[in-house]
Parts: C-alpha cells; structure tokens; sequence
C-alpha cells in the first residue's frame, strides 16, 4: 500500500538483520490496472505511468525481499478471503496470533470491506492483455501465480531479467515522464486561462 516500504525494503532488512530481527514479509499484489485507476483518480496521472509505479515498486519489494520467509497474497484473497490468509500466514511463519475471536474478526472484515474499493479488474485484464508490455503482464502473472500455489525459484530469472531491462530503460522513462508532466501542466494552465477568460466575457455581457 505504502510504495516507500517497496522502496526501502533493502534498506530496513538491512536494519533488522543488524538488530538480530527476522522479518515475516506478508506481500500483497494488486492488479497494476486497479492500481494506475487509483493514482489516475487521486493523483491525475496516466494509466502508462501508473503501471510503470507499479512495476517499480513491486520489482524492488520482490528482489529485496527475496530470501527471507515471506508469503504472496493477492489483494482480492485480503478483501474477500482473509481468514484463509491469516491461516497461511500462521502455518508459512510458525506464529500463533495473539488476539483472535469473533469481534476481532469482525473488526478485521469491517476494515478490510470491499465496499471500500473502487477499482475493479480481473487477472486476465493485464495476463491476456497484448497491449501492455511483457514486463507488466509477466511480473503480474508471477507473482498472481505464487500468490495461488507458491513461490518457484524457476521464476526468478525472469523477474531479474525484467528488474535488469526496466533500469537500464529508465532513464529514457525519466526524460519522457518529466516531458509528459510539463504538457499536463501547460494544458491546465490553458484550461484555467480559458475559464477566466470566459468569466470575465459574462461579466462584460451583465454589465453591458
């Protein structure tokens, strides 16, 4: 949810580690089209970009949280199914929850309510897609997949493979994102000239 945790994840099991801490990574994926229709409606940013945050983020959480003891889950099995998430999470992790009983879980299912989401999008809207890139379709249908039957060490290939092709591209994406911005603002700023414009035309024509 926080994409600085996906940021820094590196840098905070490096803390951990030297602090004699073992992180339990929990990792939750979110279908990037849901997520590029959030940034886009609370941020105004558009869908290629927002699927490319999501690339960001979730190619650093994984290669930096790989190898310790964590668990896919995918945002759908959170909202709908977290009763058999925490059960795996308490089998993956050797744990036993300290609070659990009946108005626990129906504090938890209040919280996590699906009332509370907006976007929408099945899996085979990015896996099927052939309009959005190989990156996204195959990290999306990895991780979905680890999510459903586990993690594969045969996986990782492909994932360092697209991590090593995304930043050597980013650069290029650097320079195309800033250009992408100035355009938005510059239209924005046409936009509210043109209403002013138009304010001050109604109010010559009351006044006339």
């Amino acid at each position: 949810k926080d994409p600085r945790m996906c940021r820094l994840a590196a840098f905070w099991i490096d803390v951990l580690d030297r602090a004699q801490v073992k992180p339990l990574i929990l990792f939750p994926v979110r279908n990037p089209i849901e997520v590029a229709a959030s940034l886009s409606a609370r941020d105004g940013f558009e869908p290629s970009f927002g699927h490319l945050v999501w690339l960001r983020n979730i190619l650093d959480a994984e290669f930096a949280t790989r190898g310790t003891t964590r668990l896919f889950t995918t945002y759908d099995q959170m909202l709908t199914g977290w009763p058999k998430v925490t059960k795996a999470a308490q089998s993956a992790f050797g744990i036993d929850w300290p609070r659990f009983s009946e108005s626990v879980a129906d504090e938890i299912g209040t919280f996590l309510s699906n009332s509370h989401r907006h976007h929408r999008e099945a899996a085979e809207s990015v896996v099927e897609n052939p309009m959005l890139s190989s990156w996204l379709r195959d990290s999306f249908g990895i991780l979905i997949r680890w999510a459903k039957s586990g993690e594969k060490d045969k996986d990782y290939s492909r994932l360092d493979q697209i991590r090593t092709e995304f930043n050597e591209a980013a650069p290029a994406f650097g320079k195309l994102v800033t250009a992408g911005r100035i355009a938005v603002e510059k239209a924005a700023q046409l936009e509210r000239s043109q209403q002013e414009t138009a304010h001050r035309l109604t109010e010559i024509e009351d006044i006339a």
